[in-house]
């Protein structure tokens, strides 16, 4: 056990007895785990942590389980907040006042292609994108520096796939955990400034053109939420809706609005402006009609696949359904539970004239529900996750995997199967597997 960075190594001694080496283990995050992101395909999943790590789990098809891949960031601060922009690009924000941005290097790709048998030249279209062949944190900095393949090795014509598979890095097909921790990091690319406290969540919209972030805020004019654009890395807008810290951001499918709830008990919903895609402005509150529905803060929301409605999740107990007609919200539904809600999230498409979603508790628990649309009501599937099948503390962090199918499947005909993957203060990711019939 490696007391300074939590891991655990794993080493054996050779069949000639004449060297130690390396093994792959089980791993995981030794802090609790704040966020989770899928890359727009699904390819692979991205975690990030109290314990001041981000890493990377994807498939490996000769194992047949889900591994972890890639540690891409490690850092000086607890990581708070992830978002992933596309499959080349990733923001993550933590206890600072600084959005970091991240791209994959070539090793990550190659150990895709490697270890998952994914197309790369089809996750990963435009070459420009990847950067460099890995990335080095200096001794005393807090920023991955690209590092070149040509530098490493000295030769040239030294070609990626035997970069990475040199002796002891892979141990029967798996990353150890010596290679994680030194070789995998991606380069940062930006640095966004602008937000006064540390920064509490961050979103990216679908098309991976803009990024929504925002800080702790005891006052107003610190909770304010700032739209970046992720093209030229500027700040293009400024959006006051709340009086004190925004938990958590949601751009709809369609990227037309951004919702937002607050500590404050409110939500909002602001609306892009049709001739210009960075222009954005606060449409309306929660406070203008329905200030009194949430009475605790209000921890998690997320829109239906088809944008006409929207959930919020709080302290509570409640779980509120809204319908948005693009100009006006009405409340439709409601649902007490026995615990607080602190994750929620929506199948990406509707199942049989239901709208599915996943709802996460402060107790750990997870509960599917269905929401028949013809009779606005809500009851669970009975797929109830007890705290011995789930968590065990609060979670954090609900997301569907944006494609179906099974994960491992590299032919995806397993069409009804979508696959959830939670993060909770327990220290654990976990993904489950629904069949939706």
């Amino acid at each position: 056990m490696n007391s300074s960075t939590d891991v655990l190594i794993n080493i054996r001694l050779k069949k000639d007895n004449s060297c130690w080496k390396s093994v792959s283990t089980f791993g995981g995050h030794s802090g609790q785990v704040k966020d989770i992101a899928w890359d727009p395909t699904g390819s692979y999943l991205l975690s990030c942590s109290y314990d001041q790590t981000t890493r990377c789990y994807a498939p490996s098809v000769n194992h047949g389980s889900i591994i972890e891949i890639a540690r891409p960031q490690v850092h000086g601060y607890d990581l708070t907040s992830i978002a992933s922009i596309s499959s080349s690009r990733f923001v993550s924000g933590a206890d600072e006042k600084i959005l970091r941005v991240f791209a994959a290097p070539r090793n990550f790709v190659e150990m895709l292609k490697s270890i998952s048998k994914y197309d790369c030249q089809k996750l990963f279209p435009d070459p420009t994108q990847i950067a460099g062949h890995n990335a080095t944190i200096p001794a005393l900095g807090l920023s991955n520096k690209i590092t070149d393949s040509v530098n490493i090795q000295g030769n040239e014509n030294l070609a990626a796939d035997d970069i990475i598979n040199r002796d002891n890095i892979f141990v029967e097909g798996v990353p150890v955990e010596e290679y994680l921790m030194q070789d995998t990091l991606w380069p940062e690319i930006h640095k966004l400034y602008g937000h006064g406290f540390e920064i509490f969540t961050v979103a990216s919209n679908h098309s991976g053109t803009l990024i929504a972030s925002a800080c702790k805020a005891s006052r107003s004019e610190s909770a304010v939420i700032i739209i970046w654009d992720s093209k030229e890395w500027r700040r293009r807008c400024e959006l006051q809706c709340h009086k004190l810290t925004v938990v958590q951001l949601a751009f709809s499918n369609n990227d037309s609005f951004l919702l937002s709830v607050s500590r404050d008990r409110t939500f909002a919903i602001s609306i892009r402006s049709s001739e210009n895609p960075f222009d954005w402005k606060l449409q309306l509150t929660s406070e203008q009609k329905y200030s009194k529905v949430h009475s605790r803060i209000i921890w998690c929301c997320a829109w239906t696949p088809d944008d006409k409605y929207f959930v919020t999740g709080a302290r509570d107990k409640k779980l509120c359904f809204w319908r948005f007609d693009g100009n006006d919200i009405e409340l439709v539904a409601e649902r007490k539970h026995l615990h607080a809600v602190t994750a929620v999230e929506f199948v990406p498409k509707l199942c049989n004239k239901h709208y599915i979603l996943a709802v996460g508790f402060e107790n750990g628990e997870i509960e599917i529900e269905k929401w028949n649309l013809d009779q606005y009501d809500i009851k669970s599937t009975g797929n109830s996750l007890k705290r011995w099948l789930a968590h065990s503390e609060i979670v954090n962090r609900l997301r569907f995997r944006p494609k179906e199918g099974s994960w491992l499947s590299t032919d995806n005909v397993d069409n009804h199967i979508w696959e959830l993957a939670s993060a909770s203060n327990d220290r654990s990711v976990i993904v489950y597997q629904l069949i939706l019939l």
